[in-house]
C-alpha cells in the first residue's frame, strides 16, 4: 500500500542544493539552477499518510535557513 508521490524541484540559486525528507527515507541532489539546469524531476512512494519535515543541507544565507520554504519546510501526504 503506498501513493506515488512526483515532485517536480527547482533550484534558482547558481549553488547547487539538496531536499531531504529523513522520516521519508529522501535524498535529492538538486543541481544549480544558473541556465535553467537546476531543475530535478523526482517520484517516489509514499507509504503512510502525515506531515514530514523536509530540509536542505547545501550551505545557504542566515535568512533562508531560518524561514520556512526556503532551507526547511513541510511535505503533507494525504490519500
Amino acid at each position: 500500500m503506498g501513493w506515488i508521490i512526483q515532485l517536480t524541484l527547482e533550484n534558482s540559486d547558481s549553488k547547487p542544493h539538496t531536499f531531504k525528507v529523513p522520516a521519508m527515507g529522501i535524498s535529492v541532489d538538486i543541481p544549480a539552477g544558473s541556465g535553467g539546469a537546476g531543475v530535478k524531476k523526482v517520484s517516489f512512494q509514499a507509504k503512510h499518510t502525515g506531515t514530514f519535515d523536509w530540509e536542505c543541507t547545501a550551505p545557504g544565507d542566515s535568512f533562508a535557513a531560518t524561514h520556512q520554504g526556503y532551507m526547511r519546510g513541510k511535505v503533507t501526504v494525504t490519500p
